[in-house]
């Protein structure tokens, strides 16, 4: 029987940058970069475009257009995006909002890690190693096609198609919300 590892938590940018606020000024830095880089680069794309019409031919002028297009416009679209995301960055975290968050992550892992077979009342039978097997309960049935796989805690139905995980199974089983099923699986 293997043992379940527990998953490592994601660290994301917000939570890195709150943690070293001395982070702020080298973002401050490195968007101004971004944004330099992105002015240049929107002065050459007008520069190549200005070239094309121009210098190149009717016939391959959307040829050279699309170039510019596929190359150097997607780098400014980067750039964009760079910049949208290092400025979310420096906006001041709400700390209730951080927690409130950090519990919510806490109480959906707690609800993952409910095994199925400990909360859905089937007559489960092993079926090979870290599988089992019962009628399904979201049709009728004689021969038993309901399987669920113990090591990632998941289900899947072959008679039906329905699947998924411990929250999915008791949303679709009890007709309830996602955040009523974390509810339900964590007692809150």
């Amino acid at each position: 029987m293997k043992i379940k590892q527990p998953k490592q938590p994601k660290i994301d940018e917000k939570k890195l940058f709150q943690q070293n606020p001395e982070f702020r000024e080298i973002i401050k830095d490195k968007i101004e970069e971004f944004k330099l880089k992105a002015q240049v680069l929107e002065l050459l794309i007008k520069l190549d475009v200005m070239i094309v019409d121009l210098a190149a031919h009717q016939q391959n002028k959307w040829f050279w257009l699309e170039v510019i297009k596929q190359f150097q416009v997607k780098d400014l679209l980067k750039f964009d995006d760079d910049i949208d995301r290092l400025e979310s960055l420096l906006v001041k975290p709400n700390p209730k909002q951080d927690q409130r968050e950090q519990e919510w992550e806490r109480r959906k892992e707690a609800a993952r890690e409910m095994p199925i077979e400990n909360v859905v009342r089937l007559n489960f039978k092993p079926s090979g190693s870290n599988h089992l097997i019962a009628l399904c309960p979201f049709h009728n049935e004689k021969t038993p096609s309901f399987m669920v796989d113990q090591n990632d805690n998941h289900y899947h139905c072959f008679g039906c198609q329905k699947h998924g995980d411990i929250i999915k199974l008791v949303e679709e089983l009890y007709h309830m919300s996602f955040k009523e099923a974390v509810n339900f699986l964590t007692g809150k």
